[in-house]
């Protein structure tokens, strides 16, 4: 027997062979008879069931005709979607307790009971209650059918599936009409007695074939007996609200008008009724509609949708059989032929919309363009009128199913998607109650809208009788009887109102267009209501932070920014999350590996990426663009014609270019002029110490530390002495002066370049090669290769542009880092003493003689392995950037060892989370000490460092092409500044003027918009080093 508990027929866990790459594809598992069996009753109760909604409007007026009743059609017509709907709820709870077998028997039951005493009926009354009993078992049905379906299928596949019960619903819902007529013609009772033996078969076969679901062991009540699971309460408010409010819509316009009492009272009660039932269940212990269902921003949207979907399904279902029976003058049976193409063009795409769902798992963008497509449908509908080509209303009919059909099986896994398995009942309860609502609305707002365009023009008919027949809504009910009529309607009339031909012309229907223009605003609204479906894929065991469902996941961002100071930079979100994860996660112990984020309509949906392995997927194993704000961010700086923000072929060429000038061979030849540097910014730190080894005044380090670190990469680009402070006051730092200062600089660089080409082999035979003298060394090659003599301007433009990139880039992170080191060696005073005693013991006991020793061995800064480990461990406190990549516009998903779960990142920007990485406690033990004895370690031991853990220079192709040179000046900050003088930071007196804000008790933390800063520039105090014993 088949088990549907959602796991024997569920998707196999992902083969870890499969490439992160690789999309997430449906099971492949086949699948048994006994399934397709199964799912074939499935397929002919859901067409039993919706024939029955529709196969008796046809056949009405025969049944009256034999029974009596013609002043209670609409309870006949009526009386079954009224009691389809009012239990839905309570019994999706009921399904959820006492599991799918009892309702599914109690409902076919009902049902078939209820066919019974309808064709046995003998007078109104009878069928009346008959289509009741009916009505409340197809209710049960309508839910327990998706119910059975999504326990057999898995979330991802459920799509297709329920495509293809829904289009034996659809196909009912087309073949209603004309098989009740035809029916009807031979012996209307058999239209009941039908249902008999064709459900009971199904329903037989499903009892025998398949063990159902048992009631749901996560409900939060289940110590209960199970008949106290039921919200008795809830569920009598709700129904009596709901046939109050159902009565009023299902009467007004047709049996009494909108303004009598008997239509404004029942609305009434029916929404102060289930306003009531909103209040009983935020305080009911054992809710039926529980408010967990409501609280994820995806699900709310979804109900949304469903509710306008199915009223727009429902609108043209019953608007254009009017159309071509008041307006063209056809038959009933030429009118369902007509609607052929909408009935068909529904039910194939709703297949195929299932079918996508399936092999893509992406529903935000398909809702967004069916609704889009929907919109145009309708806005076609309102050019028709009599002389409308056949072409042309099939074409606009099937334009309009290709918008509504795909949403009718992809809706309900969009809004489970965001919710637990175990709510599977009550999701599938409230969507078709929700459906089933927008169906009665479809056919109830147009309606209205045809009714009152017809009153306005009323006074326009001759025959006063007939205006009375016509008037308070009546018109409707007439509508396919107008060629009847003609001959007492004013031509005026019939121009406004259907669109026929008199002696006065042609004219369009001006209350069609006017209902078609309605349904355009629909369509176009449910678009807008689209981008609040949360932009996930249709896959389980994925955690998703807690979700409004107005303001996405911007909430938690407003909580990062409480805790913190205005000026924080966005960087730290990471560190911070990770720590305060089970706040947006309950019920986990542990930090999803990837965390995804909807900031629509601030920003686009992230995926944070929390493991390393995950994160080299899409930096290393294939290396996605870099986020697209970066290139505007270094745009009016650069051109774009940077190695920082280019991309593809034009990167890989020119990275080549310039890699020779940053290889470690190149740094080292270069060190002796970096050392000039270094003992210049030594000069200007002892005029800042105090006299007698006293604290000297309070100075920012950020500002010297710039000026230091843009001096040493005017050095490793162009060697140039003599612009180095004239370029640094050119650099375009604030936008009005981009224009200016960018052309001043190109006049100046230029002619180095030029010069370069004539000594670029001078500088290559003295072993001391600038970048741009290795990169023109480079194209010289390529010149001579190609014929050329000089380099042109394009050329000279891209490399102004990346020396400008290296300028702002560089001088910038690494001043913040010495900042940041500067700071941790003063909290960790032990690390500070022995990384001066490794000083003393490899360049000699004077530090004034270091940079003698350096320049005559320079191969002895790379002879400092605890200064380097003291440098990667502030690099791992705090990382300056962490580049998002664009999102990729292709099947991706990563795969996180020890998991089966595939994390995708289609339509996600995916974010290195390299703050929360380098200081998670399941990489780092002591996480957030300073420790750079863990880069001594060997591998076996606690402290060593997990491999692809540590990226703060990024990792793969893109990772910083100045990493060398960055590590070089932070060795030679050490050897300079940390070993000479003792620094101290100085917030007491520089907060006497500005707001004293703290960070985990600490006052330097990370500012800015972009790479992260210190705070204030990191006020400080140096004084000379204390020249203590042992240090």
């Amino acid at each position: 027997m088949i088990e549907t508990s959602g796991e024997s027929l569920n998707v196999p866990p992902p083969d870890p062979s499969v490439s992160p790459t690789s999309p997430a594809p449906p099971s492949k598992t086949p699948r048994s008879p006994q399934f397709w069996g199964i799912f074939a009753s499935l397929c002919i109760l859901s067409f039993v069931c919706a024939l029955d909604a529709v196969i008796i409007t046809t056949a009405l007026p025969t049944i009256t005709a034999a029974i009596g009743g013609s002043t209670q059609y609409v309870w006949i017509a009526n009386s079954f979607v009224v009691a389809s709907a009012v239990l839905q709820p309570l019994l999706g709870q009921i399904a959820d307790v006492f599991g799918r077998k009892l309702p599914f028997l109690a409902s076919t039951v009902f049902f078939l009971v209820g066919s019974a005493i309808a064709g046995a009926s003998k007078n109104p009354a009878t069928l009346i209650g008959g289509r009741t009993v009916q009505g409340i078992g197809a209710g049960g049905l309508y839910i327990l059918l998706d119910i059975v379906c999504c326990d057999l299928t898995t979330l991802r596949e459920r799509g297709k599936f329920i495509g293809l019960m829904s289009s034996f619903a659809g196909l009912a819902a087309a073949l209603g009409p004309a098989l009740g007529g035809i029916i009807a013609e031979a012996d209307w009772r058999w239209i009941f007695y039908l249902n008999i033996p064709i459900c009971g078969v199904a329903l037989v076969f499903i009892l025998v074939s398949m063990k159902m679901k048992t009631g749901s062991t996560s409900q939060h009540f289940a110590n209960k007996p199970k008949l106290l699971r039921l919200d008795y309460l809830g569920s009598a408010i709700f129904t009596a609200s709901t046939v109050s409010l159902l009565l009023g819509l299902v009467m007004g316009g047709v049996q009494f008008p909108w303004s009598s009492w008997r239509i404004i009272v029942p609305l009434i009660l029916g929404v102060l009724g289930l306003a009531g039932f909103h209040v009983q269940q935020a305080f009911s212990s054992n809710s039926m509609v529980p408010g967990r269902l409501f609280k994820n921003r995806t699900t709310v949207a979804g109900y949304f949708l469903t509710f306008i979907s199915s009223a727009l399904i429902q609108a043209v279902s019953y608007f254009l059989p009017i159309y071509f029976q008041a307006v063209l003058g056809t038959t009933a049976t030429i009118s369902g032929t007509n609607f052929l193409p909408y009935a068909i063009g529904t039910l194939f795409f709703a297949i195929l919309g299932g079918i996508l769902l399936a092999q893509f798992g992406v529903y935000k963008y398909m809702h967004a363009g069916c609704f889009g497509i929907a919109a145009i449908g309708f806005g076609l509908f309102t050019l028709l009128d009599t002389n409308t080509p056949k072409v042309a209303w099939a074409f606009f009919e099937l334009i309009s199913s290709l918008g509504l059909g795909a949403t009718i099986s992809t809706l309900l896994p969009a809004i489970m998607a965001g919710l637990p398995e175990a709510d599977v009942a009550s999701i599938t309860a409230v969507y078709v109650f929700i459906k089933t609502f927008g169906y009665v609305w479809g056919v109830t707002l147009a309606s209205i809208i045809f009714n009152a365009a017809f009153d306005a023009n009323l006074h326009q008919i001759s025959d006063s009788s007939l205006q009375a027949q016509l008037a308070d809504g009546a018109a409707y009910a007439f509508a396919s009887q107008i060629h009847e009529l003609q001959a007492s309607l004013d031509p005026r009339v019939l121009e406004t109102e259907y669109g026929l031909e008199t002696e006065k012309g042609n004219a369009d229907s001006a209350d069609t267009e006017f209902t078609s223009l309605l349904y355009v605003l629909a369509s176009l609204l449910t678009v807008i209501a689209g981008k609040f479906l949360h932009s996930a894929y249709v896959n389980r065991n994925k955690p998703i932070a807690t979700h409004s469902w107005v303001f996405g996941h911007l909430p938690i961002f407003g909580d990062f920014r409480k805790a913190h100071p205005p000026d924080i930079n966005v960087h730290v979100f990471h560190k911070w999350f990770m720590k305060n994860f089970q706040t947006y996660f309950p019920g986990l112990d542990k930090l999803p590996p990837v965390v995804y984020l909807d900031l629509w309509p601030m920003g686009p949906c992230f995926a944070l990426v929390y493991d390393p392995v995950g994160v080299s997927q899409f930096t290393q194993v294939k290396s996605l663009p870099k986020f697209h704000s970066i290139q505007g961010y270094i745009k009016p700086l650069t051109g774009n014609l940077d190695i920082v923000s280019a991309e593809g072929q034009f990167w890989r060429i020119w990275r080549s270019v310039f890699n020779p000038g940053f290889r470690s061979s190149n740094i080292l030849a270069l060190l002796p002029e970096f050392i000039e540097d270094f003992v210049v910014f030594s000069d200007v730190l002892r005029g800042l110490c105090g006299e007698s080894n006293t604290w000297g005044p309070v100075f920012t380090l950020k500002e010297k530390a710039t000026k230091l670190t843009f001096d040493c990469i005017c050095r490793v680009t162009l060697r140039s002495n003599e612009v180095r402070g004239f370029f640094y006051r050119r650099m375009p730092w604030h936008q009005l002066e981009v224009v200016r200062n960018n052309r001043t600089m190109h006049h100046l660089i230029k002619p180095y370049i030029s010069a370069k080409r004539s000594s670029a082999e001078d500088d290559i035979a003295s072993r001391k090669s600038t970048v741009v003298g290795l990169a023109v060394k480079h194209l010289n090659n390529l010149s001579s290769s190609t014929s050329k003599t000089q380099l042109d301007e394009e050329t000279i433009n891209v490399i102004i542009a990346n020396i400008k990139a290296f300028l702002f880039a560089g001088q910038d992170t690494s001043a913040a880092t010495i900042c940041f080191m500067m700071k941790c060696l003063e909290d960790n005073p032990d690390c500070l003493s022995k990384m001066r005693h490794e000083h003393d013991a490899i360049l000699g006991s004077d530090p004034d003689d270091a940079a003698r020793v350096l320049k005559e061995t320079p191969q002895l800064i790379y002879n400092l392995p605890y200064t380097l480990s003291v440098i990667k461990e502030t690099l791992r406190l705090y990382p300056l950037a962490a580049s998002a990549r664009d999102a990729p516009t292709f099947e991706m998903s990563l795969k996180i060892p020890g998991s089966t779960t595939q994390y995708p990142l289609k339509g996600f920007t995916p974010w290195p989370a390299a703050p929360g990485i380098q200081e998670s406690p399941e990489y780092w033990p002591d996480a957030s000490n300073f420790m750079p004895e863990r880069w001594m370690a060997v591998e076996g031991e606690r402290l060593y460092p997990r491999k692809d853990a540590w990226m703060p220079f990024s990792l793969g192709p893109r990772n910083c092409i100045g990493m060398e040179l960055a590590m070089t000046k932070l060795r030679l900050v050490c050897v300079f500044v940390a070993r000479t003088f003792d620094l101290k930071q100085g917030w007491e007196e520089w907060d006497r003027a500005t707001p004293s804000h703290m960070v985990n008790g600490q006052r330097l933390y990370e500012v800015d918009t972009g790479p992260v800063q210190p705070k204030d520039g990191m006020p400080v105090q140096v004084r000379l080093r204390e020249q203590t014993l042992g240090c």
